[in-house]
């Protein structure tokens, strides 16, 4: 190759380059911001609970791997022992410093029967331990079939006189029969 052709060569592929890095930086940019903007930042309006970590949550005891979690190893056994499963627990203020408008609270539930009684619980209550909200959906209402994962939600207005900061908002199973009733995969939503 002759120093003519050399010097095309290396010109023509320098031309390239600066046309690259011309049309790359923006599209690196723009990349950049567009899987910024795709990512949900991490805040106390959200919370997840599929049973394999604990914290945030109160009464651990009732865990268990006796059955197929609908995720992981772990899920939540309520019985006669234990009718409460363990619980979502915090304090308006803890989650917000803003009115809250809704929750929304999801729960995966399986029992070996359909002679239960009981179901999943949103609550919040004042110090004085009085219901400021309390919403119930009983077992029945969407357990239909035996051994079979089934996913429930509620979904509530939070009234105003609930949203005192000293207010605590519990998510929970209430089981008061002797048929064995396990949770997983509980999400809790809030939306201010």
């Amino acid at each position: 190759m002759g120093f003519k052709n050399w010097c095309d060569f290396h010109t023509f592929d320098g031309l390239n380059k600066l046309k690259m890095k011309k049309y790359l930086l923006p599209i690196v940019i723009v990349m950049l911001l567009s899987s910024c903007l795709k990512r949900k930042k991490s805040d106390n309006l959200h919370y997840f609970q599929d049973c394999e970590s604990i914290k945030g949550w109160f009464g651990v005891n009732s865990l268990t791997s006796e059955i197929k979690a609908h995720s992981g190893t772990y899920a939540i056994l309520t019985n006669q022992k234990f009718d409460y499963s363990m619980s979502f627990t915090s304090s308006i203020a803890e989650i917000s410093s803003k009115p809250l408008m809704k929750i929304r609270a999801s729960v995966w539930c399986l029992s070996p029967s359909k002679l239960f009684n009981g179901g999943f619980c949103v609550q919040i209550v004042n110090p004085a331990n009085e219901n400021k909200l309390w919403i119930t959906k009983p077992f029945a209402d969407f357990i239909k079939t035996e051994n079979s994962w089934t996913k429930t939600v509620i979904e509530a207005d939070i009234p105003k006189e609930a949203l005192s900061p000293d207010n605590i908002v519990k998510v929970f199973l209430w089981n008061q029969g002797t048929v064995p009733v396990y949770a997983d995969d509980f999400a809790i939503e809030f939306t201010e």
